[in-house]
């Protein structure tokens, strides 16, 4: 089984970093300028995401779940699915397999309209098989970080590593423009609140020096990539890990919940 360390993380940093432009070259008037903006600051943070999606709570990730890898039965069949090519497992948090699959195998409106009731699925199995302190509020960033971690992939594979002509066509015209739609959606467009998320009011101390960064992405992650460094995420908490003395610190309220990120 492979297990991603901080190494491997920089160096798919650096490939991001150098298959940027590439990935915009071939891709053209598909990339939007919100993720053109967004791209641009990704790649300095790339670890921080990737570090998430492979940190506890952790399950067994397939990281290649995607419809080529799936063959379903007929109806009645003993064994309705099976799964291959597992030559990418891995320990994860398991959202990354329901972002790489919804993301890049369903059309943007279906996946739009019926992520949510898939992913409360996706949870409710989770907690109805015994996994506790879990909450569909981590769930769901959980989530939104693998949907980005996903679109930073297609990155690398498109723009640093290459792939054939024609691989690269199904790629450009369909599976890529799928997960920038989902990321649009999910990180650069406010979500609709989900009730009864409980999520209560943050608190935090943001040190001048770095208050310019404050536009990366979106407010709760911002915080996140900038406050907490690389190693330290959560939706619930954060902590400011270095000491801010100085008098003009300011603090920031945070009324929304993560579903808004």
């Amino acid at each position: 089984m492979h297990q991603w360390d901080k190494v491997q993380f920089l160096q798919h940093k650096e490939m991001f970093q150098l298959g940027w432009n590439p990935f915009l070259e071939i891709m053209g008037h598909k990339v939007p300028d919100n993720i053109l903006q967004l791209g641009n600051r990704l790649g300095k943070h790339l670890v921080s995401v990737m570090s998430h999606v492979q940190e506890p709570p952790r399950t067994i990730a397939h990281f290649d779940y995607q419809l080529g890898n799936l063959f379903i039965a007929p109806s009645g069949s003993n064994t309705p699915l099976v799964v291959v090519d597992w030559q990418l497992l891995t320990f994860g948090r398991g959202t990354f397999d329901v972002a790489f699959f919804l993301g890049g195998n369903i059309n943007s409106k279906d996946r739009s309209s019926k992520e949510l009731d898939l992913l409360r699925i996706y949870h409710t199995t989770f907690i109805e098989n015994g996994v506790r302190d879990y909450s569909f509020d981590q769930c769901l960033y959980d989530y939104r970080l693998s949907m980005l971690y996903c679109l930073a992939r297609f990155v690398i594979v498109v723009g640093a590593i290459g792939v054939a002509s024609e691989q690269e066509r199904i790629y450009c015209e369909t599976i890529v423009p799928r997960y920038i739609a989902a990321v649009v959606t999910l990180i650069l467009k406010n979500y609709s609140r989900i009730d009864g998320c409980g999520y209560q009011t943050i608190k935090m101390v943001r040190h001048p020096n770095l208050w310019t960064e404050f536009t990366f992405l979106s407010p709760l992650l911002s915080l996140c990539f900038y406050l907490c460094g690389e190693d330290k995420h959560t939706v619930q908490s954060f902590e400011h890990r270095r000491q801010c003395s100085e008098r003009q610190s300011r603090e920031i309220i945070l009324d929304e919940c993560p579903c808004h990120i």
